[in-house]
């Protein structure tokens, strides 16, 4: 499959669709990491756990290093029942992390791409 196979196109453009999805819903993610992490318990802390995995795991896909490395390490604390300062700050190091992707327009983004055409403000365009 070649970049000019319109399979491959298709393919592109979906991955690219699906990218800007997960980006859009970054700070929706956040929100309920926030609130599950104002609440957390013993009991609730798997949960939590859960949460930077799926978070950690979705961005490495996407190729959002910054994000799953840092989601990455706040899950390791969960595992560790380490609920604290050490994980207050990494949520507030994601948050700032994905205010940068979020303001940054797609076609900056590693490996994202626009369609043709679309190269200024619908790349930064929601996809719903």
């Amino acid at each position: 499959m070649t970049s000019s196979d319109p399979k491959h196109s298709i393919l592109a453009e979906r991955i690219r669709s699906l990218r800007m999805r997960f980006r859009n819903g970054l700070p929706e993610r956040l929100t309920a990491i926030r609130n599950l992490l104002a609440t957390v318990d013993a009991i609730r802390v798997d949960e939590l756990a859960l949460h930077f995995h799926k978070l950690a795991g979705t961005a490495a896909t996407y190729q959002f290093h910054e994000i799953a490395e840092l989601a990455a390490d706040a899950e390791a604390l969960c595992g560790d029942y380490a609920i604290g300062p050490t994980l207050f700050a990494i949520v507030d190091d994601l948050e700032n992390a994905v205010s940068e992707v979020i303001d940054v327009p797609l076609f900056l983004v590693p490996n994202a791409t626009a369609p043709p055409g679309d190269e200024g403000d619908l790349a930064r365009a929601r996809v719903d």
